[in-house]
C-alpha cells in the first residue's frame, strides 16, 4: 500500500519547535486543542495521532476527486493519521518515490543516480554525511544544494499528514502562519510517497 504524505517543516532547516512554546509537546497540545489532531493511536506512542475533526479547516483539498479519510484505524493503510518525527540532532533529508530527478547545480545535467546512496523513500538520512556524485561533471554535491521543488524535505523536525495524495491537499496560509509561531520560522509543505 502506498503511503502518501503531506509533510510540514520549517523553511529554516535548523528550526525545531521552540522551547518557549513548549517544544514538541506544546505544538502537539496546540494542534489537539484546535482539533487538527485527535487522540494518540497508542497511548505509549507520543508521535502518532488520529486526525482531528477540524483537520480540513487547515488543509484545502484540490483536484478532481480528492478524498481524506478521517478516523481510520491504524493498520496497513496509514491514511487518516498524523505523525511527528523526533527532533533530530542534525539536519535530515527525506524524499519519496515521487521525487523528481534533480539537476546538478554545477553543470545543470540530471543526476540520474542520486538515489543510489540513500536509504529507502520516506526514511530520514543525515544531509551532512550524504553527498551525491554528478554523473556528468563528477562533482560531489550536498543534498541541501539540490532542488526538489515540493517533493523532498530538509530539516530537523517534520509533521506528516498521511493519506494526502501529492498536490491534492494544500495547507491554508493561516495554519502555516500558526505553525510558524511554534517553529520560530515560516513553515512550508511538500509531498512524498513511499511504501
Amino acid at each position: 500500500m502506498t503511503d502518501n504524505r503531506l509533510i510540514l517543516t520549517a523553511t529554516n532547516p535548523e528550526s525545531v519547535p521552540l522551547h518557549e512554546t513548549g517544544g514538541v509537546s506544546g505544538l502537539i497540545q496546540a494542534l489537539q486543542e484546535n482539533d487538527f489532531i485527535g487522540s494518540a493511536v497508542d497511548p505509549r506512542s507520543a508521535y502518532l495521532f488520529n486526525s482531528g475533526v477540524k483537520i480540513m479547516n487547515c488543509i484545502s483539498l484540490v483536484g478532481c476527486s480528492p478524498v481524506y479519510a478521517l478516523n481510520q484505524n491504524p493498520g496497513d493503510d496509514p491514511a487518516g493519521l498524523v505523525s511527528f518525527s523526533p527532533v533530530y540532532d542534525d539536519v535530515q533529508f527525506i524524499y519519496g518515490t515521487n521525487s523528481l530527478t534533480p539537476k546538478c547545480p554545477e553543470c545543470r545535467e540530471s543526476i540520474n543516480t542520486w538515489r543510489q546512496s540513500l536509504p529507502a523513500p520516506l526514511q530520514a538520512c543525515n544531509t551532512v554525511q550524504h553527498k551525491i556524485k554528478c554523473d556528468h561533471c563528477e562533482k560531489m554535491i550536498g543534498l541541501d544544494s539540490l532542488r526538489f521543488r515540493r517533493e523532498a524535505a530538509i530539516g530537523r523536525f517534520f509533521i506528516f499528514v498521511h493519506g494526502i495524495y501529492p498536490h491534492e491537499g494544500v495547507p491554508m496560509d493561516a495554519f502555516l502562519d500558526r505553525l510558524g509561531q511554534y517553529m520560530g520560522s515560516p513553515v512550508t509543505y511538500l509531498y512524498c510517497q513511499g511504501k
